[in-house]
């Protein structure tokens, strides 16, 4: 793979200014986080913490997606199925999950590996409306959220567990533990979810699909030396079965057998840490068997980030290398395809807190199958954000094709209904989006964004049989985001509510499973009872999701109402929630229809602190 002298300038740009950087770190830093970061402008990133989650009972990222405002999410049946979620409307398709600000997707086809995310470890959730290059490390790229992981250990040995059991007999047992914080420390976390099968066909409810099973094994080694160079090492095991097919389009026909698919993979992963310099290699290796054969790949990533400051400027470079290679077969057609892409990218920003800050950046990329791309962006914020400000953002992204867009042989499959020669296309060009963003906040407790997009090019299935991958003209994205929120006591009872509304003036065909409108309440009430010693919390979050379009499909707008009470005793918290509190029958993709009324009981708690 040829290397552009504009990838040899981004290398070049990091490794001297990583050098030249004094002592010390001189810009914030939380690890695994991007929302730490003084080129931010306020509501760039949304975040939702641990404490605040642990009063629900949380199986898998799903459940956690369904109360992040501006994230439209859906889902191709019961938990283990294929899941997308798309952030004020953009591309669901690309690298869309971060594991500590580093990719964590299925190397085949990018979809996120939700599935095996160590969730018993989790620190926050954060949501990245403006999907910059500049927090996330990557020039191409989808929707995007990062996982925060706990990383390193505490003042003294901790080990924490979790364990949640509900309707169909959906359980999940969740334990980690780690050494002290020293010049050593060590971690081992485990993460496992099941549930029974149950009914979510409409055209045949005697089918019983989704009994599965998932679960995740992750070491983690961390080094300080006396110079405070930090060296973390971590290895990660996961592994699924799933009864019933889970992965759209190669839906099976609904009267057929359901059929057994596996997926497991491991991640070796070495990082290092020296005051605003961050290095490391990954390795990934992922395998998938099913009715329709398999896919097993290998991906190879070293990245090097730095930020710094000269001055009053504030500087970010990145760089990252990836090399992929696979063994598939499918519907007994065999191919081993193998690409290459390299990525920089360089940002200066300035001004002062809480008065003007901007920045500016510029990102390239090199694959070696469509060639090279590139984006940038600019933006400037004015105000406080306790009391008001407005933000400009104005950029252009990019999103390479995935394997299965590029190489896939043509070979005939079943896409909603109907049988269907589909085919990869190594011709295709990389996605580009112009990106427009107004954004303004109210002391503290009102947001509105409006945003506009412009789908330069796309990547979608083209022609009627054969359908080929073709790159394309989009449309027009058009939306707007607002949040309310607010808190306080009455009768020694404290309470915080929130509203969060999104409309879409135009969706884009690209991405069928964003709704027209949703609607995000909640309110929570807590209070100290037994003699001021233990906390009572209940919560009542209330969704109204407006029609999805799949083609010619149109889901109808649905209600749900999910209701939880939690009890913290010392470290201990009792959870009780029942969802789907006045059972409604909803679909978020076309014949599959989604948990009905249940229950879920959990316990979390310290063991030692």
């Amino acid at each position: 793979m040829s290397i552009s002298r504009t990838h040899l300038f981004f290398l070049a740009l990091t490794v001297v200014v990583s050098i030249l950087s004094p002592p010390g770190r001189s810009e914030p830093f939380m690890p695994g986080s991007v929302a730490v970061d003084s080129l931010l402008y306020p509501g760039e990133v949304y975040v939702i913490t641990s404490a605040e989650l642990t009063e629900y009972n949380i199986n898998s990222l799903y459940d956690i997606l369904e109360i992040l405002p501006g994230v439209s999410s859906w889902r191709n049946g019961p938990a283990g199925s294929e899941e997308h979620f798309s952030v004020d409307g953009f591309s669901a398709r690309g690298i869309t999950l971060l594991l500590n600000g580093v990719p964590f997707t299925d190397p085949y086809d990018a979809e996120a590996l939700s599935r095996f995310l160590p969730l018993s470890r989790l620190k926050q959730v954060e949501v990245i409306y403006s999907r910059s290059p500049l927090l996330t490390g990557v020039a191409s790229s989808g929707s995007v959220i990062n996982i925060v992981m706990e990383e390193g250990g505490r003042e003294g040995p901790y080990s924490a567990v979790d364990f949640t059991h509900g309707s169909r007999n959906r359980r999940s047992r969740r334990i980690w533990f780690s050494s002290p914080r020293a010049y050593i420390n060590a971690a081992l976390v485990y993460d496992e979810y099941l549930q029974d099968a149950r009914r979510v066909l409409p055209a045949n409810e005697m089918a019983l699909l989704g009994q599965y099973d998932s679960r995740s094994v992750l070491f983690e080694l961390n080094l300080v030396t006396e110079r405070k160079d930090e060296i973390t090492l971590r290895l990660h095991r996961y592994e699924d079965t799933y009864w019933g097919t889970s992965f759209r389009p190669y839906r099976r026909d609904i009267f057929s057998v359901p059929e057994d698919v596996r997926y497991k993979g491991f991640d070796s992963f070495l990082r290092y840490r020296k005051n605003d310099l961050t290095a490391y290699y990954q390795l990934r290796v992922v395998e998938m068997k099913r009715a329709s054969g398999w896919t097993s790949g290998q991906i190879n990533r070293a990245a090097l980030n730095w930020k710094g400051r000269r001055g009053n400027y504030s500087l970010r470079a990145f760089f990252s290398a990836e090399k992929g290679y696979f063994q598939n077969l499918l519907w007994g057609n065999w191919f081993d395809p193998e690409y290459g892409n390299l990525e920089g990218g360089f940002y200066l920003g300035g001004g002062k807190a809480n008065t003007l800050v901007w920045r500016c950046g510029f990102t390239g990329g090199f694959h070696d199958q469509c060639g090279a791309y590139g984006g940038g962006e600019g933006m400037l914020t004015r105000g406080r954000p306790d009391r008001f400000y407005q933000s400009l953002i104005i950029s252009r992204r990019s999103r390479i094709p995935t394997v299965a867009e590029l190489f896939q042989p043509q070979m005939d499959r079943t896409i909603e209904g109907l049988n269907v020669r589909t085919g990869g296309n190594s011709g295709l060009d990389a996605e580009q989006f112009d990106d427009l963003t107004l954004e303004a906040g109210f002391w503290g407790r009102l947001a509105v964004s409006l945003f506009a997009r412009k789908e330069r090019s796309l990547i979608a299935l083209s022609g009627s049989n054969p359908a080929l991958y073709a790159s394309r003209t989009g449309g027009e994205v058009t939306g707007a985001r607002g949040r309310f929120t607010g808190q306080g006591e009455f009768l020694g009872t404290a309470y915080n509510y929130a509203l969060n509304l999104e409309y879409f003036g135009k969706r884009s065909d690209s991405t069928p499973g964003v709704p027209e409108y949703r609607a995000l309440g909640r309110c929570c009430f807590r209070r100290r009872v037994f003699k001021q010693t233990e906390t009572l919390a209940l919560h009542l979050d209330i969704m109204e999701t407006g029609s999805r379009n799949f083609g010619d499909v149109e889901l109808k707008n649905y209600q749900v109402v999910n209701a939880a009470a939690s009890l913290t005793v010392l470290s201990m918290v009792i959870s009780f929630e029942y969802r789907n509190l006045f059972d409604i029958q909803y679909q978020t993709v076309p014949g599959i229809l989604m948990p009905e009324r249940h229950f879920r009981i959990g316990l979390t708690s310290d063991i030692f602190d």
